[in-house]
């Protein structure tokens, strides 16, 4: 008697157990991308009041022991689509596969101030900022590579891999390109190769369309083009390697350490290299390039506004890029070296100010040689430039004045030989220039009511 007792309480409590086991639904939310699991889903069942969050690893339990077939198990997450199944499907698996949910957002067209770098003193034009989370991991080679997604941005490249930008169709040399606001366009024909920018540096890309002659000078007819490198990682080290068609490829490695909490370094290097071979096999055309970066940022001060931190920063950027043509004896070699030494600080009286100190060397030489004749031309290019500007504003008020210094040199020498078109002998030459430059800019934002006019802002240059 007391063994069926027993047996008898033994088969009840299975009975419950199953019956609650049954009821309960169980199971994991994983990403159809990634196939990780997703951490604070909201799981509930539709138009009930029944309801759980997964944890972190994803996984959920829900007493639906009370509900029907017929009712509708929901799995929200902000960043996935919503995944409605009945119920009665829901109690058949134990895995439940979210799709990330992809929301296209417009390229920003910014026509107000910005703080960024070269912009906040800028006049009030449309700008287009080109931040690094659109184009990081999408495989672009080189800056030019990128601007060519960009529209009314025009890159042309020529066999050696030099590249040239215009905007709205006009000419390259009146378009000034900056690195951090140092400017880099050659002395001798006001362009730069872009291709001696090195992509993985860079944190965004600002273009300015339109004259802008007040701040950058009369070659910035056409525009202007701030690339703004990456000075602090969210990383310690990282390697990037990339492989593609003509034999070609490029590894890119960057540090990034803080030795104390004020110091920030920063460091990279890359190699690339695409080779071509003729289609008859009678010599090949090569391009190499080489670029090393560095960044050292100390933080003199740190307050809760970013506005009022003093920090002084110094960087550092050398690239060399090299064109062969073996069959005509045949080379273009390209190299650009910049330092820079920059301060921006805040006090109460000053306000905003920042110091740049910049030195750049910019250097080409061309050869070309034959049996008989022989061209070889070098351009040497010199730049020291000093870069001051200053905020100030005023309850409605706000002064802008910028001041420029600019000292470059440019020398030339061409050796010719046995070219009929011209004489034999070395040709060479030299220039010097010595630019300053002052810039104000009175803005005044009068208070308006809530009538038609919601904002009003006048600017005197």
């Amino acid at each position: 008697m007391r063994c069926m007792k027993i047996n008898t309480f033994l088969f009840f409590t299975f009975f419950v157990s199953a019956h609650l086991i049954a009821g309960q639904l169980q199971g994991v939310v994983i990403s159809a991308a990634t196939r990780q699991a997703v951490a604070d889903a909201n799981v509930y069942i539709e138009n009930g009041a029944l309801g759980v969050t997964t944890d972190k690893d994803g996984y959920f339990k829900l007493d639906t022991a009370e509900l029907p077939d017929s009712s509708f198990l929901v799995i929200h997450h902000i960043a996935f689509k919503t995944l409605r199944l009945p119920l009665s499907t829901a109690r058949k698996q134990k895995k439940f596969i979210l799709t990330p949910f992809v929301r296209p957002l417009r390229r920003i067209i910014v026509e107000a101030d910005r703080k960024q770098t070269l912009m906040r003193h800028d006049l009030p034009v449309s700008v287009t900022i080109i931040e690094a989370s659109e184009f990081e991991g999408r495989g672009f080679i080189d800056v030019g590579d990128l601007l060519r997604t960009e529209k009314s941005i025009d890159v042309s490249e020529d066999i050696s891999g030099r590249q040239k930008i215009s905007l709205r169709a006009g000419n390259a040399e009146d378009v000034t390109v900056f690195y951090n606001g140092i400017k880099l366009n050659s002395l001798y024909d006001n362009v730069f190769d872009v291709s001696l920018l090195n992509v993985e540096d860079i944190r965004q890309i600002e273009v300015i369309r339109g004259s802008n002659t007040a701040l950058y000078g009369s070659e910035a007819f056409s525009g202007v083009i701030n690339i703004v490198p990456r000075s602090m990682q969210d990383y310690t080290a990282r390697f990037i390697q990339k492989i593609g068609s003509y034999r070609s490829g490029d590894w890119n490695a960057q540090v990034s350490v803080s030795p104390v909490n004020a110091l920030h370094l920063s460091g990279g290097m890359k190699q690339a290299l695409r080779k071509r071979v003729l289609n008859d096999g009678s010599g090949f055309l090569e391009n190499k390039t080489t670029q090393y970066s560095g960044n050292v940022i100390y933080d003199i001060t740190k307050t809760k506004n970013p506005d009022h931190d003093q920090r002084i920063s110094l960087m550092y950027m050398s690239a060399r890029s090299g064109y062969e043509n073996n069959v005509y004896i045949e080379s273009v070699n390209d190299e650009n070296t910049l330092l820079g030494i920059t301060y921006n600080g805040w006090t109460p009286m000053l306000q905003n100010l920042d110091i740049t100190a910049a030195w750049q060397t910019l250097n080409n030489r061309q050869l070309l040689a034959g049996t008989e004749s022989r061209l070889d031309r070098a351009f040497d290019n010199r730049r020291l430039s000093i870069n001051v500007r200053h905020r100030y504003s005023l309850d409605m008020i706000t002064f802008l004045t910028a001041w420029q210094a600019e000292q470059s040199n440019l020398s030339f020498k061409e050796l010719r030989q046995g070219l009929d078109r011209y004489p034999d002998g070395v040709e060479s030459g030299r220039l010097t220039q010595q630019r300053q430059g002052l810039a104000a800019i009175l803005r005044v934002s009068p208070p308006v009511g809530n009538g038609g006019v919601h904002s009003a802002r006048m600017d005197f240059s």
